[in-house]
This record gives C-alpha cells, structure tokens and sequence, in this order.
C-alpha cells in the first residue's frame, strides 16, 4: 500500500477494533472506537470523524467530557462549565468561545453528540 496521511480525528481507543478487524476477529464484547482499518488502504474512506474523551476527575482537576471533530473541540466539566474551542482558528486551544453566538449553531450540533457518547 502506497503511505498516505489521514486528516481525520481519531483516539487511542480506535486501536483495538482496528486490529480485531485486520485480524479476522469478532471481538466477545462490544468495543468502543472505531474500526480505521478501512482507511489503510483507501485515504478517502470515511470514519466517524470524532474523538470522544473523559477524565473522571481527581482532588485537583474536576471530570470533564470532550468530543473532537475535525473543526472543534467541545468540552463539558462536571462542575457545569463548557467550553467550545475552533481549532481551525485557535489550534492551541486559547479562546473559549461558547458563549460567542456566531457558534450557537455548532454548539447545537455538538451538545447532543457529546452527551450520546457520554452516556455509551
């Protein structure tokens, strides 16, 4: 297969049904991530295009939830903070633009998203 480079997010947990998928295998349990095997070989499958993250929190930093998609990451603490970062605009994350009504329709996007996964 030719090296190609894939812009797409994708998570640790993508790993594992990766490797049951080139393997043949049909995992006992369902796992969580998704299968990247497909894009192995061809650069312009599709994948789900998100990351799903959590922290369960600690005596030093409150649990959180993130989702990743290509354009944005969207986070929500435990303690009912939010946070919505372009990634096309601020890639290091500085600017917290939730409460900047020119993102109000992509936050309606990511807002279910995120509590779906969070709750799989």
């Amino acid at each position: 297969a030719e090296r190609h480079v894939v812009d797409q997010p994708v998570s640790a947990v993508d790993v594992a049904p990766t490797i049951a998928a080139l393997a043949g295998l049909e995992p006992p349990v369902a796992l969580d991530g998704a299968n990247l095997a497909p894009v192995l070989t061809d650069p312009s499958a599709r994948l789900p295009g998100r990351a799903f993250a959590e922290w369960v929190g600690d005596e030093h930093v409150p649990g959180w939830w993130l989702l990743r998609t290509q354009r944005f990451a969207y986070v929500e603490l435990v303690t009912g903070e939010r946070e919505l970062y372009d990634l096309q605009l601020d890639p290091h994350q500085m600017w917290n633009v939730v409460e900047d009504p020119a993102y109000g329709p992509a936050l309606a996007r990511l807002e279910p998203v995120l509590d779906e996964l969070r709750v799989s």
